[in-house]
């Protein structure tokens, strides 16, 4: 099997040599955001940003805004899918006095930009949650307990509104969810079936008639 996929690696790039040469591919894409208290909408000034893929941060201002720029390089290995072209998706973390958050940037490998701003909805470090059928043996990362506070929210009003106006990135956050909790989470945890399939439930009620 290696084999052949290795021979057919090698016939792609005879047939379309353009396509293994070394290109420019976006590690991480040059982004905007907010970041919003998730009970309020207010924004959050002096929140540090940070990101996986870059070593770069920025400080939120007055309004809770934010940028960073993106990480370009060379890339020399044979692309899959050949084209090189994909839809990537980057982990950003912003941190303030006793609160904090996740969210997602999704991008295009060739592309310089995410495919959409990013907010921020930030809550406290002790927003309550469930763990639901996840064996106490099991150490849930803080972006695993930060997926579960998402799903535990009384009052969703702030995130919904933001998700109705920005549906592209209501796409990826819908998506880091599912990849945090449904995808990720059981190859390091002994979870449940029924479990999964809550979760799912309880995913797509959030963003149920986005799109409508």
């Amino acid at each position: 099997m290696i084999r052949f996929l290795a021979a057919a690696l090698i016939g792609a790039c005879l047939l379309l040599p353009a396509a293994c040469q070394s290109r420019d591919k976006t590690y991480f894409p040059a982004v905007e955001g907010t970041a919003i208290d998730v009970s309020t909408g207010s924004p959050v000034e002096g929140a540090t940003i940070s990101a996986e893929r870059t070593d770069e941060t920025a400080i939120t201002g007055a309004e809770g805004r934010f940028s960073l720029s993106a990480v370009i390089a060379v890339d020399k290995s044979i692309p899959l899918p050949v084209s090189g072209v994909y839809r990537d998706s980057a982990t950003l973390e912003a941190q303030a006095d006793g609160a904090r958050a996740y969210s997602p940037a999704d991008f295009i490998s060739v592309g310089a930009g995410a495919l959409s701003p990013v907010t921020f909805f930030m809550m406290g470090w002790d927003a309550p949650y469930t763990r639901g059928d996840v064996p106490e043996a099991c150490e849930l990362s803080d972006q695993d307990v930060y997926a579960l506070q998402v799903l535990g929210l009384e009052d969703r009003g702030v995130m919904r509104g933001v998700f109705a106006r920005e549906l592209e990135f209501a796409f990826a956050f819908q998506n880091w969810l599912d990849q945090r909790l449904v995808r990720k989470l059981p190859k390091s945890c002994d979870v449940a079936l029924p479990q999964l399939m809550t979760w799912l439930e309880e995913i797509d009620t959030l963003f149920d008639g986005l799109g409508n």
